[in-house]
């Protein structure tokens, strides 16, 4: 039961405008924060897609990520539990915490993907025409997977072994 809950409200869900405007404000504010947190840097030889570039980013960006989240999230349980419309949907018998599960998990996985916006948005700095070419270096995948899963590795006492992923080339 939930699985069929959760293809229909995702089938629903990217029907609708909202979906596809997030996404785009999405990339284009990961291109735009990209260039302010480089102009911030003082540094001549940082690339424009570091990985502390892309860090900063992150920590920055989290605030606008609540607010779309809460702007997607909200409407989706919040019309279920003023009108009551799960029995008209589904000719099933229905459990209600069944109902809002598999609600809360099409939610979330909505927000996960219009969320991964400001990341493509990211990835995609050496594509839009804002900095010079000298400026860009390989994608810092692992640099960044490590910065974002480890972001005070200097503080953990295995901070030689994620120096490697830190420094390293991936």
């Amino acid at each position: 039961m939930i699985a069929s809950i959760l293809k229909h409200e995702i089938k629903n869900r990217f029907n609708h405008w909202s979906i596809f405007l997030l996404y785009g404000l999405l990339i284009f504010q990961g291109i735009w924060y990209t260039k302010g947190t480089f102009d911030y840097y003082v540094n001549e030889d940082l690339l424009m897609n570091a990985a502390a570039v892309f860090y900063k980013n992150l920590a920055g960006g989290g605030i606008l990520l609540i607010i779309i989240v809460a702007v997607l999230t909200g409407p989706i349980l919040f019309k279920e539990i003023q009108h009551k419309t799960g029995q008209w949907l589904f000719t099933n018998p229905i459990d209600e915490k069944k109902f809002f599960l598999g609600r809360f998990l099409a939610a979330f996985s909505i927000n996960a993907l219009v969320c991964l916006g400001y990341l493509v948005g990211m990835l995609l700095v050496p594509y839009s025409g804002i900095g010079e070419a000298h400026r860009f270096g390989d994608a810092p995948f692992g640099q960044f997977i490590a910065r974002l899963f480890f972001p005070f590795a200097s503080q953990y006492p295995f901070a030689h072994i994620i120096g490697v992923f830190r420094f390293g080339v991936f």
